[in-house]
């Protein structure tokens, strides 16, 4: 017992000389001191009232949750990383100068805290504009009825979107650099004003388009400077052969002018594209992208007497301004419908064996604006096996007879022949069932007497018989159970 109370002392003793010597190496912070790793470079936007949102930005501890205050106010983190710190200025904050901190650090310099209606406008969508450009303004609480004060001259053609975009446009008589002060219906002005540099207007340039090719009837970006003021303007487009070609374009007011490659571009050529605004036209080279040769990638199905529907399934079998061709062993077969699957992003197309069509094995080509496709893909026309593959439903279920879907070869299509599908019970008659969909690889039956006299309970042999006479062939599908 003795020794047990000498280690205990001794290990308390121990415990107290470690705390001790850490106290005097400052390996604990005091209390109220920051995390030497606390640093605060800056924060955006310089100014704020309750509940709107401020970046910060320094260095920052991650091992903790990170205390803003502003005016010593707690301020609420919404996200915080090594590097920023997305926070809101807290409720009750006063309004004034006031010191925003980070972990008790301080930020190099103040934050002001405005009232709840003052407007804020956390950036421009430029830094330099011309006389007669559009600059949209983002923030809060610019309402309906917002003024723009532009280096101390009022813009004009001022627009609000719902209180958080605003546009105006930059007027005459600014020069160089500005602040840009924003008041409210209220009569409320932030006090963290914008600086704008208004610099003079040169001569409309296009500098780039976007993209950098371009299908006929596909949208364009025309990249330039000075392409304003805002609205719609006339766009050329002259290849030096044929008539030019004219098309509208919507200017942002200064820099981009949003339009299309007109529809009866030809694929390939170079145009010289013409962009008039007041201050003049500015001219640049495109060329429109050429076609691409389609690209067959299956036919279902690939094999079948004359009449079979069949789908080609490939890609570039659509593209503006081309004509789409399908040729079955070097003749052409209708195009009977087209589209783009939006689960594979793959192009069909639709078409029909003609009659009479000798049987073999043909290419399947498809031309689009004179480009052919590959021609690997072979359709066999001819007779096929009579075969199934599947059956189902195979049972009636709680909602009662549904139709039932065969698949297999050798069914023929609509107008080739008859064809019957039997449900035969164990020891008594057949009846046959109503076909309301026929190709070559796929029947659709609807059971014999339907919903309103289903067949009696019991298991039936499906059997599917094409042709008469000498003709005549038979397949058995499966079996149907009656409950």
């Amino acid at each position: 017992m003795i020794r047990h109370a000498h280690v205990a002392r001794s290990g308390g003793l121990l415990f107290f000389l470690l705390l001790m010597l850490a106290a005097a190496l400052q390996v604990f912070p005091a209390a109220g001191t920051a995390l030497a790793q606390t640093a605060v470079t800056g924060f955006r936007p310089g100014c704020g009232a309750e509940g709107d949102p401020i970046l910060i930005e320094g260095t920052f501890p991650t091992s903790v949750p990170p205390t803003v205050t502003i005016a010593g106010t707690p301020a609420r983190v919404l996200r915080a990383s090594g590097s920023r710190i997305l926070a809101r200025v807290g409720l009750g904050t006063p309004p004034g100068s006031a010191t925003l901190a980070v972990d008790g650090v301080a930020a190099p310099s103040p934050f002001e805290v405005l009232g709840p209606s003052s407007p804020v406008v956390y950036r421009l969508s430029a830094q330099t504009a011309t006389v007669g450009q559009v600059v949209l303004a983002f923030g809060r609480r610019l309402g309906p009825g917002t003024t723009v004060d532009v280096g101390g001259v009022a813009a004009t053609n001022v627009r609000v979107a719902r209180g958080r975009v605003l546009a105006f446009t930059v007027p005459a008589g600014v020069a160089g650099p500005v602040l840009v002060t924003f008041t409210n219906a209220g009569g409320s002005t932030g006090a963290c004003s914008p600086m704008l540099t208004v610099v003079a207007a040169g001569p409309p340039t296009v500098t780039g388009f976007d993209p950098a090719s371009q299908r006929p009837g596909g949208r364009l970006v025309i990249i330039g400077a000075d392409l304003g003021p805002l609205g719609l303007h006339g766009v050329t487009w002259d290849d030096g052969t044929n008539p030019p070609l004219d098309v509208r374009g919507a200017s942002n007011g200064y820099d981009r002018v949003f339009t299309s490659v007109p529809a009866r571009a030809r694929p390939g050529a170079a145009y010289t594209v013409s962009v008039a605004v007041p201050g003049g036209a500015a001219t640049a080279t495109y060329t429109v992208a050429p076609l691409v040769a389609p690209v067959i990638d299956l036919l279902s199905p690939n094999a079948g007497p004359a009449r079979t529907r069949f789908r080609i399934e490939g890609s570039s079998f659509f593209q503006r301004g081309a004509r789409t061709q399908i040729a079955l062993g070097g003749v052409g077969i209708p195009v009977l419908g087209f589209f783009r699957d939006p689960a594979t992003g793959k192009d069909n197309l639709l078409t029909l064996v003609p009659d009479g069509t000798a049987d073999g094995a043909y290419p399947v080509v498809v031309t689009v604006g004179g480009l052919d496709s590959n021609a690997d893909k072979l359709f066999t026309v001819g007779t096929q096996p009579l075969t199934v593959t599947s059956l189902r439903p195979d049972t009636v279920g709680p909602r009662g007879p549904l139709p039932i879907e065969i698949r297999g070869s050798g069914f023929g299509n609509p107008g080739s022949g008859p064809i019957v599908v039997t449900f035969t019970p164990a020891g008594g008659p057949s009846r046959d069932g109503t076909i309301l969909f026929r190709n070559d690889n796929l029947l659709i039956v609807l059971p014999p007497g339907g919903r309103r006299s289903p067949l009696p309970s019991g298991v039936y042999t499906v059997e599917v018989v094409v042709g008469t006479g000498s003709g005549r062939r038979s397949v058995v599908a499966g079996t149907y159970t009656v409950p």
